[in-house]
């Protein structure tokens, strides 16, 4: 068992990642973290993820000793692992909630901010950091947070960077890396300071600004984050605290107390008792002497006056330039405003500064706020007209009997019904109709067949209503209840005696309205808003009440602002179920409350909840709720009503609460009393409010007996009291006080905003300028709206449209091919002259201003591919469209001569074989086209119909996939129909080769092997008792993929084979088979007790090895029975060739496809077309090339051409954000003509996203191109959500029934609802996503094809795994990657799986994992089919961990450690891999790159260095003993100290010498050769060092010291550059210019940095790696720099520089593990069966390892593991020969010899019959034909055709039709023609022609050979008895080199155990007394 510390420090692992999973946890978690500041980092988590609400913690003696508190009993301690000690250990703390008062006892002093302490504030905060705090408090702490951020930044620099390995950061070079945590801790700590000072930091910021957090996901790198945020918050927060607590002196005020009086626990100041703070919008206000004088400045006063800054908040309408706008939200520095006129929502954003400017300058913002704008579709004339709202009369309205109620509900419907049909309101009479209707809460029986006393309204109601609204009707059965209206009266009683009069009213709940209906005069003013789930009910409520808005769906899905409303009223639905709501999820609140929290955060500070609820919010044992409330909220005062008090309304005995809450200003951290629970006399937990006020309670308090409890509490009517008078009574104890918004708060009429617009001319193409009369107008849809500029942007709008229409024309001109060249040259020749003009008044289209101006055009960026910019963006030269035809004109085929050249143009036309089209183009009929196609051309059986001419495939198609399924199924066709026969023909040779015994590698847990085998296996080789065999079995779990062994324990411990022979005394050969099979390693694990007491688990090194070794025997020895019994071998082998060795990989062939509209002067290169191919006709596809090979192009061509053949209708092009306008220029470069939709940057903001997503959507593109993150943003629809959900709720609620039905208990109607909310809330949280816009759904955008470019950003896609503790397996997930997959599999469904490409250069970078996520990706289907929907499926057939010896991350020896490092079956795993990927090594496409020869510099260690491994030794010792505490020292901290004592000694020291002979000295001297060398030519260099980049402190680095050196060589100072030095893109541009002229001859920097994207190489000749990067593939893109087009060298130089006996062994080992799988995957050559050792690309890795290492044995194990490979390799070949030896001998040969001598003897029969009718010289034996006998060769041979003509139908079976020379004659038919069969002993048949004779001759022929048939069979017979012979002698005989494999194979142990001598995880009594 794992001791309490390992347990915590697991907890705290997990609370720190936890953090990392969403932006809103991470600012729940700083809201705690604010409260607990003096705690570090790791104990806020842990506080955080064990009492988040914790306000002040401290351990049990200081609460008892100091404090004088005691520590309520019971209560559960926060527990935290501390390091404030030598070693860590757990210690418990408990918050100041946990506690209570002794006499005396103290309170933690918690110091409140208030607006009267800014000024000392401001002043002290500014003093110490040296910030203004002139702008406020607010903006005081934003600016410190950054700094702080900034020092951070450099404090924790080098330990993010190192850590970033595993992480989301580890994709992001060192100044992302910068940004991303200086951003994020920012606002992070500026968040945390808000939240502590109680300044609200939620309306500051945003999502966006910790979009980040997902990034730092592992322990190492959140740890570093969540320190620097916490020291940075301690720092301010402390001296906060410090002037607090001692604020500058001064004489209390008028009515202050002098004494800081103690925190109360409840009764905090009201709001209302407060200083008035600044007024809404308008000018200062002083606090009303009463309500009648507080009023607002008239409009004309307040222009006379200077306007001063009105304030403003979120929901606010304000007047910008005479536009009125609504304020979306108020961001840190900028105002984000919403213009309600626009048909989409439309986001303008203003800095702070200028929004307050335009706010002065309209003298209406100083007055009564318009009422905010709602943009919806307007209403219709009817309801313009609109009647008045309902008012309820009737006190007993809803009363009545079920029945009675039920008529009145069929009355409503049917009334409401006849309304909408006729589009009108309703008439007061309808009125008072609708206003009967009740719901069905109380009518459950409705719904119920079997009810029999309901048949008749079952019926009814079916009938009425459609299957969605009976649908909704019958979920409201569990909370649709009818609200009393003597409830509803009394709760606007207590509200109107607060003082509220009129205001914003939300009821989230409304039903029919009845809370309207009954609002009392004195409130009619107010507004009315409403919510109703049930559509019959809402939409009956908007009839009664036409002037209230309400909406018709879940509240859920309501969108109401924050702080909007004055009063909250209704009654909630109650349940024990949740709804899904992204932003309340993570409450984990039931229905009722849920209500609570969201209608809470709607209200305004100061306004009123008055809500019906269930008790339970009140008296629920879990305070969680009731503690969010009282931060949040005063109550007021609540009302227990009697269980009776709905029972006539809505025929339910229940007992609820009238709840009465005022929201706060500001969140309170002190807890009231009625967050507690208190006994009653009667011995029941009720709310404390309740037992201090029993008044409150309208009842008597009793028991009853219920299905829950036997004494369950109640509240039992007073008997005769009358429940109004009762409720008039108890709300005069409601005391709260309604605080009036201020007279601007309240909103006014609503305002029509016109904007100047004119019906859309179709001949203008949609998001595009058009200008009329001198105006210019935008389309947008239906409408073109006047657009309003400057001038001098109106003037370059007028001058674009100019220019684009020009260019359009000139594109129609070149797509018409009758247009004659003339014409072409007239119009290229206008462009010319409009573009210089434009351009020398404007400047380039592509400059900024222009773009500004212009760029919400779709056709900007067609402006902009005019242009060829060079890097400093001037212009290199014009596009060619200026001068030449840029558009390929598509010329139709109409006619062609045979039928091959048809199916080429059918396949480049339609992409398939539509013999129609062919046809047309040859004038041959079809059927004369399939015969001359034959053998071409097959008919796919699973794909025939009635039709004859569809289903066909070309044969590279039909005789490709899974070619073993194609045969069963065209077998199974031909039998029914022979035409399918010639399919069989053509498929049995495309058969793969059947694979045998000795060739499938099958491992111990591979899923495809039966159980039953797995159990046989168990029994024979472990010697199972019999009598224990029913209870030890095997079983295997399809769903969970697990494997379990049952009774593992039950074999006694004198059972030799379960504990010797395979297995030990701690773990015996059952447990060792159970961890096997799941592809576990057997660990034994110890229970030691440390010197304080404490327990913890300790691995047992020397049971766990012993274990290990019988893992391994058992391994082996079931891969050698396995295969032993030839039944089970000849089963296994014919179920995996069935099922694995059954792909036929297609090739692809593109050169027939014609490109419409692609520029002519682009050539694309033989693979590329043959990839389009694989798009256009394969399916879902990976293009998986090398860096170069023309990627962009291929899925630009394969969009476009897939659009023009119809495979689709709108391309999505998701690429990295930063290349979404070069692909766009890309595009239009191949296809000038592409109608293209592009995102800018400023598409990403969050408003301008949803007017983009609706351009999607209604645009008709040829492709959309899209960032990364935006393309996350882009929900998948509800509806599709809603379906999958409600699929998994069907299937689970009818396993429900199932098993309650045969339990014998049924369920009810209202037993089911509740079980489907429940679990469908459960399943919308997990397909929730807090990222997505609420806006165009991606199924509505009409995509039905993605391009993925750089798709491996998206390879962290969540995998379950049973295996533990593998290395470079990951089950970490990304949000963005779960998002593709959704999409992934929804354009699956809708394109059958041909609609996804994903392209990359490096599809498998750094762990196996990623290309099963691959195939999940494009393959989901298939890894269904082939049973490999779980991962450890897919990786027990593929790959096997090894628990291998590796060199310590100290250099100094080696250790055990278990990756993923072997694979097998690799060609089957290929081949499916294949279908997707197409492949494209250099090898294969042999680019035009320079050869490179590779050079390693071995150095040898300094003196010093070897003193610091050492000492890095007993560091790392002393880490994994537990003797070090992890802060002061750790693996992470060695590693980053091996990494830079590898490098050079002086970066840890920078005082010892810098020694000659050093790899950085062999550097500089190897540098300052080729600079000299290279002189004449400018030659260049690159130097790769990750380590010890530039600083600016001065301190030593390698960056410096190597320039230094250079030019202290000779080398000119400017000649030497950092990559770090260009911190922009134009710097970098400027940079790369001058290398490749060779201004700058050496260019120093990190892969980071001057990895992808820096193109330098023109003239470089060497580039030199000082150190190893993590990597395989930054390796691959640091070669790529220099090995790459554009290189005018012919020959370079790579040098890899290492330090023998350091660090860098280990990085060269750890980047050859990674390249292992990579290398065996990424290879065009057919791949070997297995893969163990390193390939040539590794081999370097090898022997740079091997140089660093300085130990001659590694070199002689490397050789041996070789050796020993390859005699494994030769033994396997022996074995696989034994076995077919065997299996010859057992089966094979009997079975022939069996049927040769069958045939020799009735071959001799044959003959004796023959010889008894032999044939007469010069005449004829005779024949009998159908009885008849004929003597005549003609009339015989007649008789024969007649025959014929009998049968003609291919299915007839053959027919007897006589006899010749003593054997049957047997006639049959098939499509080949007819066929005569002599028939003696043996069947002899021959084909028949149409000649009289020739048949005779044909017969007499087959029975003149009769004598060689039986020669032939004496031969075959006689070679079958010497190949028996032969075998017999050969079967058995030993594997001859086996002695030398013996030898070679111990001689490997004895060096793994010589060289394994300092594994740490095996303790020795060596080390102990060390």
């Amino acid at each position: 068992m794992p001791s309490k510390l390992e347990i915590y420090m697991e907890k705290a692992d997990a609370a720190t990642l936890r953090l990392t999973e969403d932006y809103r946890i991470w600012t729940e978690f700083l809201v705690t973290a604010g409260r607990v500041y003096k705690y570090e980092f790791l104990e806020q988590a842990m506080i955080f993820a064990q009492r988040p609400d914790a306000i002040a913690c401290a351990e049990y003696d200081l609460w008892k000793k100091r404090m004088r508190r005691y520590v309520w009993r019971g209560t559960t301690g926060i527990g935290l692992v501390s390091y404030s000690g030598s070693e860590p250990y757990v210690r418990f703390v408990f918050d100041v909630t946990d506690t209570g008062e002794k006499k005396g006892a103290l309170y933690p002093d918690l110091w409140q901010y208030r607006r009267k302490h800014e000024p000392s504030v401001t002043a002290a905060l500014e003093s110490r950091f040296e910030v203004p705090g002139r702008d406020g408090i607010v903006k005081q702490l934003a600016r410190i947070a950054v700094q702080l951020a900034e020092d951070r930044w450099d404090n924790y620099r080098e330990y993010i960077l190192s850590a970033a390995e595993g992480s989301f950061l580890e994709e992001l070079d060192e100044l992302n890396i910068s940004l991303a945590f200086q951003q994020l801790a920012a606002a992070s700590i500026a968040y945390t300071l808000m939240s502590r000072c109680g300044l609200g930091p939620k309306k500051y910021f945003e999502p966006e600004d910790f979009r980040d957090i997902p990034n730092f996901n592992t322990v190492p790198v959140i740890t570093q984050l969540g320190q620097a945020v916490s020291e940075a918050c301690g720092q301010v927060l402390r001296r906060i605290e410090a002037v607090m607590k001692h604020p500058p002196a001064r004489e209390p005020a008028a009515g202050e107390n002098a004494v800081r009086p103690r925190p109360k626990v409840q009764g905090n100041p009201k709001p209302h008792e407060a200083k008035a703070q600044e007024d809404h919008i308008g000018q200062k206000s002083e606090p009303p002497k009463s309500a009648e004088a507080s009023s607002v400045v008239p409009v004309s006063s307040a222009q006379e006056q200077p306007l001063e800054t009105p304030s403003y908040q979120a929901g606010d309408t304000v007047y910008l330039d005479g536009v009125l706008y609504q304020i979306d939200s108020v961001g840190l520095f900028d105002v984000h405003l919403l213009d309600p006129s626009q048909a989409y929502p439309v986001l303008r954003a203003e800095p702070k500064e200028r929004f307050e400017q335009l706010l002065r300058q309209d003298s209406r913002n100083n007055g009564t706020a318009p009422e905010p704008l709602e943009v919806s579709r307007k209403p219709s004339k009817a309801v313009q007209e609109a009647a008045e709202n309902y008012r309820i009369t009737d006190a007993d309205l809803g009363t009545g009997g079920p029945k009675a109620k039920f008529r009145a509900n069929i009355e409503a419907i049917t009334t409401l019904h006849a309304i909408e049909r006729e589009s009108r309101n309703a008439t007061p009479d309808e009125q008072e109709i609708l206003s009967r209707y009740t719901g069905w809460g109380s009518l459950a029986d409705a719904f119920d067949p079997d009810k029999a006393d309901w048949v008749k309204e079952y019926r009814e109601l079916n009938k009425l209503l459609s299957p969605d609204e009976y649908a909704s009707a019958q979920s409201s059965v569990l909370n649709a209840h009818y609200t009393s209206p003597a409830v509803i009266k009394a709760m606007y009683a207590a509200i109107g005696n607060m003082g509220f009069k009129a205001g914003n009213i939300l009821e989230p709940s409304c039903g029919i309205g009845n809370f309207f209906g009954l609002l009392p005069e004195s409130m009619s003013k107010s507004k009315l808003y409403g919510v109703e789930l049930d559509s019959i009910t809402g939409r009956i409520a908007q009839q009664l009440y036409p002037k209230a808005r309400i909406q018709v769906t879940g509240y859920e899905n309501t969108g109401f602002p924050r702080d909007f409303f004055d009063l909250a009223v209704g009654n909630v639905p109650f349940g024990k179920y949740q709804v899904s709501d992204p932003a309340y999820n993570k409450l984990g609140f039931s229905v009722h409350n849920y209500f609570f929290a969201k209608a809470l955060d709607q209200i305004r500070p100061g306004g009123v909840l008055a809500f019906v609820t269930s008790r339970f919010t009140l008296d629920s044992k879990d305070i969680t709720v009731r503690k969010y409330l009282a931060e949040r909220a005063d109550l007021l005062g609540a009302i227990r009503l009697p269980n009776n008090a709905f029972k006539a309304n809505a025929g339910t005995e229940v007992v609820s609460d009238i709840i009465f809450l005022q929201k706060n200003d500001a969140p309170v951290s002190e807890l009231p009393e009625w967050v507690n629970l208190a006994e009653t006399p009667e011995g029941h937990e009720i709310n404390s409010y309740f037992t201090n006020h029993p008044q409150m309670v309208l009842g008597i308090p009793t028991s009853e007996s219920t299905q829950y409890s036997s004494d369950e509490y109640t509240v039992a009517p007073t008997p005769g009291a009358d429940l109004s008078q009762q409720l008039q009574e108890a709300i005069q104890y409601i005391r709260g006080e309604y605080q009036k918004p201020e007279a601007t708060e309240l909103a006014g009429d609503s305002v029509e905003i016109t904007v100047e617009s004119i019906p859309a001319d179709p001949n203008v193409k949609n998001h595009s300028f058009v200008v009329i009369d001198r105006d210019v107008y935008y389309r947008e849809n239906s409408i073109m709206v006047k657009v309003q500029q400057n001038a001098t942007a109106m003037r370059r709008i007028r001058g674009m449209v100019e220019l684009r229409d020009c260019v359009r024309h000139l594109i129609d001109l070149q797509m018409d091919e009758n247009i004659p060249d003339s014409a072409i040259q007239a119009q290229q020749a206008e462009l010319n002259r409009m573009y210089d003009a434009y351009t020398n008044k404007y400047g380039l289209i592509n400059d900024r201003a222009n773009r500004l101006a212009f760029d919400r055009d779709d056709s900007y960026y067609l402006l902009c591919s005019l242009e060829i910019l060079d890097e400093d963006n001037k212009l290199k030269s014009k596009a060619d469209m200026f001068t030449k035809r840029t558009i390929k004109q598509h010329h139709a085929v109409t006619h062609v001569d045979t039928a091959s050249e048809a199916l080429a143009v059918s396949i480049g036309e339609r992409a398939r074989v539509d013999l129609a089209f062919m046809a047309q183009l040859t004038g041959k009929p079809e059927s004369g086209l399939i015969a001359d196609l034959k053998g071409v051309i097959y008919k796919d059986p699973e794909q025939a119909s009635d039709d004859p001419l569809t289903g066909w495939q070309t044969a590279d198609e039909y005789l490709s996939g899974n070619v073993r399924r194609k045969l069963i199924i065209a077998r199974r066709a031909a039998e029914k129909d022979p035409a399918y026969q010639s399919n069989v023909d053509a498929l049995i040779p495309a058969q793969p080769k059947d694979l045998d015994a000795s060739e499938i590698e099958v491992r111990l847990g591979a899923t495809w092997i039966d159980p039953r085998y797995i159990q046989q296996f168990m029994y024979e080789v472990l010697n199972t008792p019999e009598r224990l065999r029913d209870a030890i079995r095997v079983l295997y779990s399809k769903h969970t993929g697990e494997w379990q062994v049952t009774q593992k324990f039950a074999v006694s411990h004198d059972n030799i084979a379960a504990y010797t022979t395979y297995g030990t005394n701690r773990a015996n050969a059952y447990h060792i088979l159970e961890d096997s099979l799941n592809l576990r390693d057997v660990r034994i694990y110890d229970t030691v007790q440390d010197p304080d007491g404490k327990e913890r688990r300790v691995l047992n090194g020397k049971e766990t090895t012993l274990a290990a070794q019988k893992q391994q025997a058992l391994r082996d020895e079931f891969q050698s029975w396995i295969w032993r019994d030839p039944e089970r071998r000849q089963e296994l082998t014919a179920y995996y060739n069935q099922t694995m060795n059954c792909i036929r990989p297609r090739e692809y062939d593109g050169s027939h496809i014609v490109f419409s509209g692609i520029n002519p002067s682009i050539t694309l290169q033989p693979h590329q077309l043959g990839a389009i191919a694989r798009v256009l006709y394969g399916g879902n596809t990976l293009l998986a090339h090398e860096v170069g090979a023309g990627k962009t192009f291929e899925m630009i061509a394969s969009a476009m051409e897939s659009k023009r053949l119809g495979l689709c209708h709108k391309s999505i092009f998701v690429v990295p954000n930063h290349l979404t306008e070069q692909t766009a220029s890309e595009f239009l470069r191949l296809y000038p003509s592409a109608n293209i939709l592009v995102t800018t940057k400023r598409d990403f903001e969050t408003a301008k996203r949803k007017k983009f997503c609706a351009r999607i959507a209604t645009g008709d593109y040829d492709a959309v191109i899209i960032g990364h993150s935006q393309f996350e943003k882009i929900p998948v629809s509800e509806e599709r959500q809603k379906r999958l959900i409600q699929e998994e709720i069907l299937e689970i609620t009818e396993g429900i029934r199932e098993v309650k039905a045969s339990g014998g208990e049924h369920f009810t109607i209202k037993q089911l609802e509740r079980t489907k909310r429940e679990l469908k809330a459960d399943l919308e949280k997990l397909m929730a996503s807090h990222k997505k816009d609420s806006v165009i759904t991606f199924e509505q955008l009409g995509v039905d094809r993605m391009f993925v470019d750089e798709s491996d950003n998206y390879k962290n896609l969540f995998l379950y795994t049973k295996m533990r503790n593998v290395a470079g397996l990951s089950t970490s997930k990304a949000q963005k990657s779960s998002d593709m997959y959704a999409k992934c599999r929804y354009l699956d469904e809708i394109t059958h799986n041909r609609g996804i490409v994903f392209a990359t250069g490096t599809p498998i970078s750094n762990s196996m994992t990623e290309m099963y996520t691959i195939q999940r990706y494009l393959q989901y289907d298939r890894l269904q089919e082939m049973g490999m929907c779980h991962f450890d499926d897919w990786a027990s057939r593929f790959g096997e961990t090894v628990t291998a010896l590796e060199l310590a991350p100290e250099g100094t020896g080696y250790r055990a450690r278990t990756r993923f490092a072997k694979f097998f079956n690799l060609p089957e795993l290929m081949n499916v891999f294949k279908e997707v990927a197409d492949i494209k090594t250099a090898d294969q496409l042999d680019l035009p790159t320079p050869e490179v020869e590779c050079h390693v510099i071995a150095s040898k260690p300094t003196e010093n260095q070897k003193a610091m491994v050492k000492e890095l030794s007993k560091r790392a010792k002393q880490v994994h003993s537990g003797a070090v505490d992890a802060h002061i020292d750790n693996m992470l901290k060695i590693t980053s100290d091996g990494r830079k004592l590898g490098l050079d000694q002086r970066i840890i020291n920078p005082l010892l010498p810098d020694e000659p002979g050093t790899k950085v000295n062999r550097c500089v001297e190897n540098i300052l050769k080729f600079w000299r060398e290279g002189e004449a030519g400018k030659l260049t260099q690159l130097v790769f060092s990750d380590i010890s980049t530039p600083t600016s402190n001065g301190g030593f680095n390698i960056y410096d010291d190597i320039r230094r050196k250079l030019i202290s060589g000779g080398m000119p100072p400017e000649q030497i550059a950092y990559i770090h030095d260009a911190n922009s893109d134009k710097q970098k541009k400027d940079l790369f210019r001058k290398v490749n002229s060779g201004q700058v001859r050496v260019l120093i920097g990190s892969t980071q940095k001057m990895g992808a994207g820096t193109n330098v190489q023109e003239r470089l000749i060497a580039l030199h790696d000082l150190d190893c990067p993590w990597r395989p593939r930054d390796l691959t893109q640091r070669k790529g720099r220099i090995e790459r087009r554009g290189n005018t060298n012919p020959k370079i130089h790579v040098f890899r520089y290492v330090t023998e006996s350091t660090f860098d062994a280990y990085l060269w080992q750890t980047v050859e593990n990674k390249q292992k799988f990579i290398s065996q995957i990424m290879t065009s050559k057919a791949p070997v069966r297995s893969c163990e050792d390193v390939d040539e690309a590794a081999l370097s890795y090898a022997e740079i390892k091997a140089l660093c290492a300085g130990d001659p044995r590694i070199k002689e194990r490397m050789e041996l593991d070789v050796d020993v490979a390859k005699l494994k390799v030769m033994r396997a070949d022996h074995q696989s020969k034994q076995f077919r030896l065997e299996d010859r001998l057992l089966k094979y040969f009997p079975e022939q010899i069996r049927e040769c001598e069958s045939e020799i003897a009735g071959l001799e029969i044959d003959l004796n019959t023959l010889a008894e009718n032999p044939e007469p010289e010069n005449g004829f034996a005779g024949m009998v034909i159908h009885g008849k006998a004929y003597s005549s060769v003609k009339k015989a041979g007649t008789a024969i055709l007649e025959a014929c003509q009998e049968i003609t139908d291919s299915e007839a079976p053959p027919m007897e039709i006589g006899s010749y020379r003593g054997f049957k004659l047997i006639l049959s038919f098939n499509v080949f023609g007819h066929h005569m069969t002599l028939q003696g002993a043996l069947s002899y048949k021959t084909d028949l022609g149409g000649d009289l004779r020739g048949n005779i001759t044909r017969l007499d022929n087959t029975l003149d050979r009769l004598p060689q048939f039986l020669e032939e069979a004496g031969a075959r017979l006689k070679d079958l008895r010497q190949q028996t012979e032969a075998a017999m002698a050969e079967a058995g005989k030993p594997f001859p080199r086996e002695e030398e494999l013996r030898c070679k194979s111990a001689r490997l142990v004895e060096l793994d155990a010589q060289l394994n001598l300092n594994n740490r995880h095996i303790p020795d009594e060596s080390a102990k007394s060390a």
